[in-house]
């Protein structure tokens, strides 16, 4: 009788340690939800630009660009909204005061300039964003969002390879 008595007690033990391990990965901690709040801002500016860029852009190869981050960032702040539910973060749907106005300086620009000041915004936007992202894959509590961040990676990588290209190009 005491050996059962110890090892439903063992059992009861390793099972509660088990719960809380599987609850504090899954859990949702404040560094978790700025990154799910930052990551949000960062692929409506994305997008916002985006859009921008799609209508001011001189070059063909800097509109193809904006296209692609209007697209690629959709579908990722899609899936970002549906982290953001499962674990009740709300997100805002207007961007900081500060980005806004990064957009607007560079919305009066035209030609070349624009260009210029359109693809160096997304080489800075995009290396704050893998910093970021780079940062939650590693120390991310909740499992859910840091593979999130670990798969948007590659692509947020590749982003910052073309905008860097073709800022170069821009000066040929």
């Amino acid at each position: 009788m005491k050996h059962l008595f110890f090892s439903l007690l063992i059992c009861s033990v390793s099972l509660n340690t088990l719960s809380a391990q599987d609850h504090n990965r899954n859990s949702v901690n404040s560094s978790d939800k700025k990154f799910i709040t930052e990551a949000a801002e960062s692929g409506l500016a994305e997008v916002q630009l985006g859009q921008i860029g799609q209508a001011q852009a001189n070059a063909e190869r800097v509109k193809e660009f904006a296209r692609m981050m209007v697209q690629d960032h959709n579908k990722a702040n899609q899936e970002l909204r549906v982290l953001a539910r499962q674990n009740d973060i709300k997100l805002s749907s207007s961007l900081p005061s500060s980005v806004q106005n990064s957009h607007n300086s560079i919305q009066k620009k035209s030609g070349k300039d624009f260009d210029k000041a359109f693809m160096k915004q997304m080489i800075d936007d995009h290396q704050k964003a893998i910093a970021l992202f780079e940062k939650r894959a590693q120390n991310g509590q909740n499992e859910q969002i840091r593979m999130w961040a670990e798969k948007k990676l590659p692509t947020l990588k590749q982003h910052l390879e073309q905008a860097q290209k073709i800022y170069r190009e821009l000066d040929k």
